[in-house]
């Protein structure tokens, strides 16, 4: 006689391989979607890296004054206090970078087309409290979609100035620091990926700036690097760094 399952036997195996399925999934899924947006960063980081050289190659000004840490000109007939870029940097770093779309917050052309609707204070957040809302001010003067669907920010306030990017666009989640938006600290001769060396201050985060949930300032609003430009990096900032020299 040949032995068979029951029904219920089958029900109870399904049963079981669903409630796996369930749990190990959508944990697996999102560890291909980081390995996917990692990816990503490295290559954006080094578009924008090699169109930075460009532009300095030229000798065009990066900061509107001697060590990128003065007041920024107006541009385009708005009054950006905070920017930091040179007008002649931000005219070639454009020609460089080639955007398929372009906007600034106030000056024209704002930000209203389709693509920048979801894009608002708030829209960032930390790596270990994704609830938590990183403050507009380091992201929010100009932005530029890329080919590859990234958007790259520039901004210049507390600490800065910055370029930072997010890689698969404000629209698509999980928009935390160090999963798919990665920043960037600008210098008058290179830029850095935030963690590198220089890029943080040691009395605050250690001799090395690490990547994971439990390091870096993990408060409600914070900048980039400190408030003040004090250069605590915040939960997830050095990520940055580290996966562009760690291939994981």
């Amino acid at each position: 006689m040949k032995k068979a399952f029951t029904l219920a036997e089958v029900l109870i195996t399904l049963g079981i391989i669903g409630v796996v399925a369930a749990i190990t999934i959508p944990s697996l899924i999102t560890k291909i979607n980081d390995r996917q947006n990692i990816v990503r960063w490295r290559k954006t980081y080094s578009v924008v890296n090699d169109a930075f050289k460009r532009v300095v190659g030229r000798d065009v000004p990066v900061c509107a004054f001697s060590g990128c840490r003065a007041m920024g000109p107006q541009i385009n007939n708005a009054n950006y206090s905070d920017f930091y870029f040179s007008n002649d940097f931000l005219e070639a770093f454009i020609e460089e970078l080639k955007p398929m779309d372009m906007c600034y917050n106030q000056a024209e052309p704002k930000c209203s087309t389709k693509i920048w609707t979801n894009l608002k204070n708030g829209s960032y957040h930390l790596l270990n409290k994704p609830k938590i809302s990183v403050a507009y001010y380091n992201w929010y003067i100009a932005r530029f979609l890329l080919k590859d669907g990234s958007v790259v920010y520039m901004s210049g306030s507390h600490g800065g100035p910055w370029l930072s990017v997010d890689v698969n666009g404000p629209n698509n989640g999980p928009n935390q620091v160090g999963r798919d938006m990665f920043i960037i600290k600008v210098f008058e001769d290179k830029i850095l990926p935030m963690g590198a060396q220089g890029t943080f201050n040691p009395a605050y985060n250690g001799e090395k700036c690490l990547c994971g949930e439990q390091f870096g300032l993990q408060i409600a609003n914070p900048y980039f690097a400190g408030e003040g430009g004090k250069r605590e990096v915040i939960s997830g900032g050095c990520c940055s760094d580290y996966y562009i020299k760690n291939n994981k």
